[in-house]
Order: structure tokens, then C-alpha cells, then sequence
């Protein structure tokens, strides 16, 4: 569950966790809102897991296309983030999206993509989107995207 916002398009940013106490979020692919309407959720909001310091697993949709800055700095004791999509295609997109993740936990963090992005998320993420050299990158299955 989050706070989510609507883009001038009809696609939504998450914003926030509704509760940032918990330890596992999910960005999903799509939100219905009150009136009925399914918006894709494209985005990822700047400093949206701040406050986050419990958070343990992170799985974030397919239709992401951004990551704001200082994404996930506030979950510092982050073990693994699933990133299932493969739309993320300019390294601007993720500027320092991934600092500060995964703090406590050095190589016992790890984020999972797509094999086909492995290689060019890995250039991304560890270059302009920050993540630590100490954080491990892995694959997951296509088939349980």
C-alpha cells in the first residue's frame, strides 16, 4: 500500500509507503483509483522510502521508467531489491536513486533485474544511480516477472 500521485498523462508516481514501518513494500504495475480508473504506475519518487528503516525487500513493478534521487536512502537495512522492469533506458533515470540503500548491510544487500538488463543496470546503478560497490547484483527469472 502507498500514496501514489497522477501524472498530466493518467500514469502515477508512487510517492510514499502508506506505512513505513513495515518491511516489505511492493511498487505495483498498477493502482485502481477511487472512480474505478487503472493508472500504470511509471515512476518512483524522490527520497520515497525515507523514513523506511525497517525495510527488508523491495519489489518494484514492470512499468517502471524512473527512479527519483535518494530513492531508497531510507532503507538502510535493505537486503533485496527486485527491480522487474526492463524499461529503464537512459542512466539520468536513476541518478542517485540508490544511495544510502542498503547502508547496514554491505554485501548482504543485493538487487535483482531482468538477465537481459543485467549488464546495463549494473553500469547504471553503480555509476550515476550510486549503489554501493559493496551491494551485490543478481538475476531473476523472466518467467516469474
Amino acid at each position: 500500500m502507498g500514496i501514489f500521485r497522477v501524472l498530466s498523462n493518467g500514469d502515477v508516481t508512487y510517492v510514499k509507503p502508506l506505512y513505513p514501518e513495515l518491511s516489505y513494500f511492493e511498487v505495483p504495475n498498477e493502482v485502481v483509483d477511487p472512480d474505478g480508473f487503472t493508472h500504470r504506475v511509471v515512476k518512483v519518487s524522490i527520497n520515497a522510502f525515507k523514513g523506511c528503516s525497517n525495510a527488508r525487500k523491495i519489489w518494484i513493478g514492470k512499468n517502471i521508467v524512473t527512479i527519483g534521487a535518494y530513492a531508497f536512502k531510507g532503507a538502510t537495512d535493505l537486503r533485496n531489491l527486485i527491480i522487474r522492469t526492463s524499461d529503464i533506458d537512459v542512466p539520468e533515470k536513476v541518478e542517485k536513486a540508490f544511495v544510502g540503500a542498503g547502508k547496514k548491510n554491505g554485501k548482504n544487500f543485493t538487487v535483482q533485474v531482468h538477465d537481459t538488463k543485467l549488464a546495463a543496470y549494473e553500469e547504471m546503478f553503480y555509476g550515476i544511480g550510486g549503489l554501493s560497490k559493496n551491494a551485490a547484483m543478481a538475476t531473476i527469472e523472466s518467467q516469474n516477472a
